[in-house]
């Protein structure tokens, strides 16, 4: 008998942003950004 409750794991979605890809993207500016951030910083205080 199969369970009808039981999913696959790797077909679920994030609980946020609606995908995966949205999620990674995010992660990716925002690392982007902070580096930026952590250049201009450095330069301004050096």
């Amino acid at each position: 008998m199969s369970d009808p409750e039981v999913t696959n794991p790797n077909d679920e979605t994030p609980p946020i942003l609606g995908s995966w890809k949205n999620i990674y993207t995010v992660v990716l500016v925002l690392h982007v950004v902070l580096i930026i951030l952590f250049y201009l910083f450095s330069n301004a205080y050096a």
